[in-house]
């Protein structure tokens, strides 16, 4: 069992390294730099006491204790330092880093601050300050590019505004899995948003993101919800359409088909062109 001493030995150290982190920047197994103005851009204390409960318990609610908590201890255990970023469905994303940073977690957030918004890519968390900021031209011009200022107007007018490019949250899902706030809040993605980050996610409820745990819902309903097909191929007299989607509830990839028409090909104009559903028939290029 480890002593009293070894505890103060690793508190002193846990200190050391914060103070080193504030004073300049963390040097990261790759070899690159994360400044720590670059990272506390990405926090949001409230955000992160509503999401870690346990470390609001523990540190209480102020700003400088949250992000001391995750600074030493939330980044590596995989705790999102606010609604902009998120480590795990970065790595799904981007199988790519994954290859290259493998398990450093401070290199994820090294790499979306210095290169993955200049690259346009999502970091996975509820809200993309980037597509925030290429829907709302006038919110840049006043503040900037900024991820924090964009997320902290989101959140104060955004969101009130009906602003919502870059909210990644599925509120299809979360008012499906929870009838009683489907009931209160209806389809309204802001106020189910701002019901799950202020509550709904201390009380452990689900389907803020499509999950493959949620397949039960799916299975009792008898069917998937799929917001956005995709069209492969239309149907036509005779041939039947194909559609494809992902399920808002369970993630899994849906497949729709179509009957065919039921008619036979008429082409009178001798155009290669059905008159009926416009489908392409090669009958007189073929002579």
């Amino acid at each position: 069992m480890k002593g009293y001493g070894y505890r103060r030995m690793k508190v002193r150290f846990m200190k050391r390294f914060l103070a080193a982190v504030l004073a300049g920047s963390m040097v990261l197994s790759t070899g690159m730099m994360a400044s720590a103005a670059e990272l506390s851009d990405l926090f949001d204390a409230s955000y992160y006491a509503q999401m870690n409960p346990d470390v609001a318990a523990a540190v209480g609610n102020d700003e400088a204790a949250l992000y001391q908590h995750f600074v030493t201890s939330g980044m590596a255990e995989g705790r999102s330092a606010s609604a902009m970023f998120d480590v795990e469905q970065y790595k799904k994303k981007y199988p790519d880093l994954v290859r290259i940073f493998k398990n450093n977690t401070a290199a994820y957030y090294n790499h979306y601050l210095n290169n993955g918004m200049a690259e346009g890519r999502d970091g996975g968390g509820f809200f993309d300050p980037t597509a925030y900021a290429k829907a709302y031209p006038d919110v840049v011009a006043a503040l900037g590019n900024n991820p924090k200022a964009l997320y902290q107007h989101f959140m104060t007018a955004g969101l009130a505004e009906g602003r919502t490019a870059g909210l990644n949250f599925n509120s299809v899902a979360y008012a499906a899995l929870n009838p009683d706030l489907k009931k209160k809040y209806g389809t309204d993605k802001a106020a189910l948003f701002r019901e799950y980050i202020t509550e709904g996610a201390a009380q452990g409820r689900k389907g803020a993101r499509a999950d493959k745990a949620n397949k039960w819902y799916c299975d009792q309903k008898g069917d998937h919800t799929v917001e956005n097909w995709v069209t492969e191929t239309y149907a036509n007299c005779t041939d039947p359409g194909v559609q494809r989607g992902f399920c808002s509830i369970c993630g899994e990839e849906v497949t729709n088909i179509s009957k065919a028409d039921g008619y036979s090909h008429i082409d009178k104009n001798q155009n290669d062109k059905c008159d009926l559903c416009n489908a392409r028939l090669n009958t007189y290029a073929k002579k």
